[in-house]
């Protein structure tokens, strides 16, 4: 069987979710291929979109969550989706044939669209899903001619069904992560690979693959006001970030500076960690629930990070992040509590699908063989 995963960009958590989904397909016997189509098709406007959106979301972050999930804005990018397939979607729909996919799975919301209308006006055959990668659902992602969606709870399940989806064509399978996820290393052995006692404090300081969210300043805060502690700050992709931190705490051994991780180290950090401090992204989310750690929001993105935070404080998993010099009176006071830290840790666990990517691909392949 063929399966083509289509996203808008990398690095992002939609890539590192069509990532898991590839490796499980490949794992179980079939041909896949991936489109990236803002970095393959359009890379030098796919990068002036990124840096405008980061500006927007920095300077004007109501502004951004007027736009996000707007009925009108909507009504307008669907009119922008006919005049991208009308003049520039040739070399998408040129690999789409070459990949010739019995089907196509889509881990972002725009391509979606996009292959939605192709569909409509009769350009696609084979089965469209999608998998939406956030704990938030957006009616960006809504369309009937999707045959298949996929989301990260029943919560978002339910959304779609209000948007006339049908019930038969969703599946609440959690975000697909990568399956290291699944089978960690145990705390101790984790922590024996950093050279660190089962008693030390460990925080996980991440901003994700682009490194966001204020994680210089947090680390700062963060050593000024708790003693005996080891912070893991994971920067990403961020090359600024990771030198800043280096050259800022190089005396402070309390402070492990470190470039982007792949998933069975970032699982390892995971399973060595008390607690997760960073950006509320679907993906570092989807991570730390599978493997029951809590998780402090930091500067989450207005939209999409927003209602993940939302929905993970509201389910215990998660809390807010103070802001400015109280985050560090804030975390302290957590590492202290531990009766509250492992009652997020279980709600944690609760939320959390390190299968995921498994039954997504099964899913599909069984659909796909019952036609």
């Amino acid at each position: 069987m063929r399966l083509l995963f289509v996203y808008g960009h990398e690095p992002s958590g939609h890539a590192s979710a069509a990532e898991a989904l590839e490796e499980r397909a490949r794992a179980m016997g079939h041909q896949t291929q991936r489109i990236a189509v803002s970095s393959d098709f359009h890379p030098v406007l796919g990068k002036a979109l990124a840096k405008a959106y980061l500006g927007v979301i920095g300077v004007f972050p109501g502004f951004w969550d007027y736009l996000y999930d707007n009925p009108a804005v909507i009504k307008l990018v669907r009119g922008a989706r006919r005049v991208y397939l009308f003049f520039g979607a040739s070399r998408v729909e040129e690999a789409v044939r070459k990949a010739r996919p019995d089907a196509i799975v889509c881990t972002h919301a725009a391509p979606l669209g996009f292959l939605v209308e192709e569909k409509r006006r009769g350009g696609l055959s084979c089965p469209l899903v999608a998998v939406v990668t956030d704990f938030g659902i957006h009616r960006y992602w809504v369309s009937p001619r999707a045959d298949l969606y996929f989301t990260a709870s029943e919560q978002s399940a339910g959304v779609l069904r209000e948007h006339g989806i049908r019930a038969a064509d969703i599946r609440a399978y959690g975000i697909p992560i990568h399956e290291a996820f699944a089978s960690p290393p145990t705390r101790a052995q984790a922590r024996r690979a950093l050279g660190v006692s089962l008693e030390t404090r460990v925080i996980l300081l991440s901003g994700g693959t682009r490194g966001l969210g204020g994680i210089a300043r947090a680390a700062g805060l963060l050593l000024e006001k708790l003693g005996s502690v080891l912070i893991l700050a994971v920067c990403g992709r961020n090359a600024g970030l990771l030198r800043a931190l280096q050259e800022a705490h190089a005396g402070d051994r309390r402070l492990r500076a470190l470039g982007y991780q792949e998933p069975a180290r970032m699982a390892a950090l995971l399973a060595a960690c008390d607690l997760l401090i960073g950006k509320p992204g679907g993906l570092s989310s989807a991570e730390a629930a599978a493997m029951g750690v809590p998780l402090l929001a930091l500067d989450p993105i207005p939209g999409q990070e927003e209602r993940n935070a939302r929905f993970l404080v509201k389910h215990g998993a998660a809390l807010r992040a103070a802001g400015g010099a109280s985050l560090g009176r804030q975390v302290k006071s957590l590492l202290e509590d531990r009766p509250r830290l492992e009652a997020m840790s279980r709600s944690a666990r609760a939320l959390g699908h390190p299968d995921s990517a498994r039954r997504i691909v099964a899913e599909i392949v069984a659909r796909i063989d019952g036609l």
